[in-house]
């Protein structure tokens, strides 16, 4: 039987499905002001394009010339912004390179997915990965041709996740940069292949391009390096000159600490240009080849790197550079070009990587599964639908190596909300646009607590959403009443809900919710074991608790209409769905869900 802490969190859950809008709102950016594509001027997107998404390897989002960083040499990736659509406030969901390969390919959240992370994987999850719909897996239905290439690290081979054509490929996380140890076709067996990896990968994807298949059309074509993950060398000479002479302090991005002990810029920087080099060979096949025009190219990294900030991905940290909620970790380049998309647009929607799976499958005019929580931004970008946060989560909790850092988070453009699990750490509250280095945690300043309560609000209902298992984490997430000014449609769930909430023993609701005309206060709580609640009963509080009575006792409504045990602060429970709808604003609670 379920216990009144999961009652209570179950109860949260439904008062968020009963139409709870987030308030009171912060900004709401849709895109850089001067650069929104209207709805009359936005081309149309080419009917079922080709489709060619290239996945750089722990990629910070300002290891971009275009991000502003003058240190990196990346003319092609800069000529993609140029021609493209840049999401420069891009994040990822979950931040190491294996939970974010299985939602790139399933639509889920890794909490749902189940590859949790390097060091955690949920039993049977080879087996059960990619019997879900998968974008390649929907998009080989729809008629495309599906190719692999590059950087796999997803429990299941790539055949068994949709792909019909599997060319040379690495099933693990990280090669050697020079002759490294790869797969080819179907198989399992790994060969020693000559040659620079990324040049190897960018090879063979140069192959099919010229191919007929890729004549043929539509194709889906998954290009996954390795750079600029570790080792980050060797490099080629040619890409080692064009840092050659420069000091270290020259090659740190601005806005990185000075302060901090540094990983290996250098090095980094080279894996990253020998990337855009190989990114230039893959577009000029494109042009060469016809194909250009009716193919839609997205670069996406699958995660940055902390690189020593916060003490964190420094020197000899190996892999474990990332993982965490700060924005070195989780902002990524993101960059999408085609026929039919905006040029040259900046855009600041706070967009994720959960969003490409959906705006794959959109471009390619196929269903997207309802599962999928991610949002199409070809329809964002035409103003067709509102992006104002994306969300991030680390669902390893259980790992000697990660499980310590499990947590959620929440970003919008201008803040960010942390929610650790570890109940001695405390949460954090940032304003990145005054704070973009993340140093002043808000989550105690008073003039933070408005922001604070929205960010938990819309924190919770997505979590609810997706049914997040976090839910269940003691004290952390809190619940939001009250509907937007669009109004409230009662549902068939809310008698069920009432029944619910009579089981619990206490719910408290924040008074400060008002309907936009009359006197009737518009909320209700109920109690089984308390006659009422006292924080409702505060002075000067708009709110009238009523002790719980006998059904037949309640102002002679039908006891039918009312479950047993409930109290009353005017309306319930049919009522109250009326009274719900006049409400034109919203509040969320002050204080966590409790059982007393």
């Amino acid at each position: 039987m379920a216990s009144e802490g999961s009652l209570v969190l179950m109860a949260a859950l439904l008062l968020s499905t009963l139409g709870c809008a987030l308030g009171p709102r912060g900004p709401r950016p849709v895109a850089a002001p001067a650069a929104v594509a209207s709805k009359s001027t936005a081309p149309a997107v080419s009917s079922r394009p080709n489709l060619v998404v290239v996945l750089s390897d722990d990629h910070r989002w300002d290891a971009l010339g275009a991000a502003g960083n003058p240190a990196v040499h990346t003319p092609v990736m800069d000529g993609m912004v140029r021609d493209g659509v840049y999401f420069r406030q891009a994040t990822v969901s979950v931040s190491q390179c294996h939970p974010i390969r299985a939602s790139l390919l399933t639509g889920l959240p890794a909490f749902r997915h189940g590859v949790y992370s390097t060091k955690l994987v949920a039993p049977g999850v080879a087996e059960t990965l990619c019997k879900r719909p998968t974008v390649a897996g929907l998009l080989k239905q729809a008629g495309y041709h599906t190719v692999v290439v590059g950087k796999w690290h997803v429990p299941p081979p790539p055949w068994e996740c949709g792909f019909d054509e599997v060319r040379t490929w690495l099933p693990e996380g990280g090669s050697t940069f020079r002759d490294p140890e790869l797969v080819h076709g179907v198989s399992h067996e790994h060969e020693t292949v000559p040659g620079f990896t990324q040049e190897i990968f960018a090879d063979d994807a140069l192959a099919f391009l010229h191919g007929e298949a890729a004549q043929a059309g539509p194709f889906l074509l998954w290009l996954g390096f390795t750079a600029p993950h570790l080792p980050y060398e060797p490099n080629p000479e040619r890409i080692e000159a064009l840092y050659a002479g420069r000091s270290d302090e020259e090659l740190l991005p601005p806005g990185f600490p000075r302060d901090v002990q540094a990983n290996d810029w250098r090095h980094y920087d080279e894996a990253v240009s020998h990337l855009d080099e190989q990114l230039g060979r893959v577009l000029a096949a494109l042009r060469e080849t016809g194909l250009a025009e009716r193919t839609v190219v997205v670069l996406l990294g699958d995660n940055g790197y902390m690189m020593g900030e916060r003490g964190i991905g420094g020197p000899d940290s190996g892999a474990n550079g990332k993982q965490v909620p700060y924005e070195s970790s989780l902002r990524v380049p993101f960059v999408v070009t085609g026929p039919g998309l905006p040029k040259g647009l900046v855009s600041d929607l706070p967009v994720s990587s959960m969003d490409l799976p959906p705006t794959l499958l959109a471009l390619a005019g196929i269903p997207v599964p309802d599962s999928w929580t991610g949002r199409d931004l070809v329809a964002a970008l035409a103003g067709k639908l509102e992006v104002r946060e994306a969300f991030v989560e680390w669902s390893d909790e259980e790992s000697q190596s990660f499980g310590r850092l499990a947590f959620r988070a929440v970003r919008t453009p201008a803040h960010k909300l942390i929610v650790w699990k570890d109940p001695a750490r405390s949460d954090e509250l940032y304003d990145l646009a005054a704070d973009p280095a993340e140093a002043a945690n808000l989550i105690a300043d008073p003039p933070a607590q408005e922001v604070l309560r929205d960010l938990r609000s819309r924190l919770a209902v997505w979590m609810q959403r997706t049914a997040d298992p976090a839910l269940s984490w003691p004290g952390k997430f809190w619940a939001c009443l009250g509907i937007g000014r669009e109004g409230f449609a009662p549902r068939p769930s809310f008698q069920s809900l009432a029944g619910k909430l009579s089981r619990l023993r206490s719910l408290q609701l924040c008074p400060r919710v008002k309907p936009r005309g009359g006197n009737s206060p518009g909320l209700f709580y109920v109690s089984r074991l308390r006659r009422d609640v006292p924080s409702l009963a505060a002075p000067k509080r708009r709110v009238r608790t009523v002790p719980a009575q006998p059904a037949q006792e309640r102002s002679g409504r039908s006891s039918a209409r009312q479950p047993t045990g409930c109290a009353q602060v005017r309306f319930w429970p049919h009522q109250a769905a009326r009274e719900l709808g006049r409400l034109g604003s919203v509040t969320c609670l002050p204080f966590p869900l409790r059982a007393d």
